[in-house]
Parts: C-alpha cells; sequence; structure tokens
C-alpha cells in the first residue's frame, strides 16, 4: 500500500513539475508584444536631403509590376499574410569606399557597402503601407550622417491594396 502511495505521490509531483515547465506566462507575452511594438516605432533622420540628385551611381526598384527606370513608380500589392515584405534594389557605379544609407520616408532602412549591387530592400510595417513611399540612397563625405552628402539618388514605389 505504501509503494503505491509513493507511486502516486511522485506521479502527481511529475505532472505538477512538467505542467509548469510548459505553462505560458501571459505577462510576458504581452511585454514581449510591446517590445517589439516600440521596435517598430521609427524615428525620421535630421539629415537634411538636397532639392536634386548629386553624384555618381545610380539605383532602380523592382517589383512585378517593373522598375523605377525613367522615373517610373513600380507598384505591388499589399499581401497581408507575407511575413517580410521586400523590394528589388539594384545600385551601380556608387563609391564603394563609402558606407551608404538607405532611407525609405526618411527612416533609415539599412545601411551597406554598394558598388555594384543587385538585392532586396526588406521593408519595415510602415515602408509597406498602401500609398506612395520614397527610397533615398545617400553616402557621406565622412562616412556619419552628421557629414556632407557626396552621393544622392532617388526612387519611388507604391503599395497598393487588393
Amino acid at each position: 500500500m505504501k509503494k503505491l502511495f509513493l507511486l502516486a505521490s511522485l506521479l502527481l509531483v511529475f505532472s505538477f513539475g512538467l505542467s509548469a515547465c510548459g505553462s505560458s506566462n501571459s505577462e510576458n507575452e504581452t511585454s514581449d508584444s510591446k517590445k517589439e511594438d516600440v521596435k517598430k516605432v521609427e524615428k525620421k533622420t535630421s539629415v537634411e536631403f538636397p532639392d536634386k540628385e548629386l553624384g555618381q551611381g545610380e539605383i532602380i526598384l523592382k517589383t512585378e509590376s517593373g522598375s523605377s527606370e525613367d522615373g517610373n513608380i513600380p507598384f505591388m500589392y499589399k499581401e497581408d499574410d507575407l511575413l517580410t515584405p521586400s523590394i528589388g534594389f539594384e545600385a551601380w557605379e556608387f563609391d564603394g569606399s563609402k558606407l551608404t544609407y538607405v532611407y525609405i520616408d526618411d527612416v533609415l532602412n539599412t545601411k551597406e557597402q554598394l558598388t555594384d549591387t543587385q538585392t532586396s530592400l526588406d521593408l519595415t510595417t510602415n515602408e509597406y503601407e498602401a500609398g506612395e513611399h520614397e527610397v533615398k540612397v545617400v553616402q557621406f563625405d565622412n562616412d556619419k550622417e552628421t557629414g556632407k552628402i557626396i552621393t544622392y539618388k532617388t526612387a519611388k514605389y507604391e503599395i497598393k491594396n487588393k
């Protein structure tokens, strides 16, 4: 009888122990989602962009609808279930010795060392909202946002609702 009681007690203790390991703390989940929301808050840059393009280099944005060549504005339809939306990005003839800053809607998207590149730009929630968006590609003389702008190129893309 003692063995049966001991066995039942051990099973009870282990079942509580295992259920505690698998439990989910909704407070932690809430705080984690709040942290993610904070990351989504994007700060516009304080860089003052020139009125017109300057420096050497060219950029093109590409979507299924076409490219930004010749001033065109390519578009893409918004997919609600898309985890990481992105847009095609080509750059060439940039000074590879300089760090290149890529802004979308005046918010820093990425920093890259560009020369002749074919890649894609991952879009944040705001950069994937319906409407027209502007990509600005900038190189500074000292590789910092506080420097003098030596290269400045722009292109636009549009997100449309289905």
